[in-house]
């Protein structure tokens, strides 16, 4: 051709000799070859890509499980020891204890111990780290805390003195108080923001049922009262009957002429009777 840009309209012609067949031949083989190395290669670098979800399921079953422990608890020793119980299997802490605040009170309230079985120890609010947490409302961790001259052992420890990473979480109520310190401490593994983040969501749980349980105590102190009361009144109403019933013969009897001894006798019986009602 003159215009070799003209290639569009080359006709070829295949040749039909053996040669040109067996040539033919090779190119297709050639040709599946490199389609099998493409794709080979193709597989190879097409990356394997993780869906994240962004929820770890073990987590939400260990909040889920934990809230579900702390609100069965009908007074406030039961709820301190469920607290610890799904704090220790959220973050995985090998001590974990829950310090009640009273800022009003300026009081710390350690209760220890096991249900029946609970003591109640009452201290200062400016003792200790935990103090110092409830005080700030802010997260104290420390790898150390024993070497801090703030450190109180009878409060600020949550668990064997061997654990030595203590971390102090305030629970802080929508009104701005502090009403409890959580501790949760490990031997030698470092608590992880995400362990911080994960207590974080158990934490608004643990305010609304100490705000709960409180209320519920002193409902269940109330109707004791109450039903002391109505108790009181019922045990009156009943003895007031055969009362009067007494009171009503003894007159009849003291109308009577009955001996000296007899009427000596209804008289005790009259003052019997009043005692009682008075």
């Amino acid at each position: 051709l003159e215009d070799p840009s003209d290639y569009k309209n080359w006709h070829i012609e295949e040749s039909k000799t053996p040669l040109n067949s067996e040539v033919a031949e090779q190119k297709k083989s050639i040709k599946q070859s490199d389609e099998i190395v493409a794709d080979s290669k193709s597989e190879k670098s097409i990356p394997t890509i993780a869906v994240e979800t962004g929820i770890n399921r073990e987590v939400v079953r260990k909040i889920f499980a934990g809230i579900d422990r702390i609100y069965s608890s009908i007074n406030i020793s039961d709820l301190v020891i469920n607290a610890k119980r799904a704090v220790k299997d959220l973050i995985n802490a090998e001590g974990v204890d829950l310090v009640l605040i009273d800022e009003k009170l300026s009081s710390i309230q350690r209760i220890t111990g096991e249900r029946d079985k609970t003591k109640q120890e009452q201290y200062p609010l400016s003792e200790g780290l935990t103090g110092s947490c409830a005080l700030q409302k802010k997260i104290l961790n420390f790898e150390r805390p024993t070497e801090d001259s703030r450190f109180n052992a009878k409060i600020d420890q949550p668990g064997s003195a061997r654990l030595k990473r203590i971390v102090y979480f305030p629970v802080v109520s929508d009104n701005g108080e502090t009403i409890a310190v959580i501790q949760f401490a490990r031997e030698n593994k470092k608590f992880t923001e995400e362990d911080i983040s994960n207590l974080a969501m158990m934490s608004k749980q643990i305010e609304t049922a100490i705000e709960r349980t409180k209320l519920l105590e002193v409902l269940i102190k109330e109707e004791k009262q109450n039903s002391g009361n109505r108790l009181r009144e019922l045990i009156t109403d009943e003895i007031k009957v055969p009362l009067t019933i007494i009171n009503n013969y003894t007159e009849i009897l003291r109308a009577k002429n009955l001996p000296t001894e007899a009427d000596d006798i209804i008289r005790m019986l009259q003052k019997q009777a009043h005692s009682f009602e008075d």
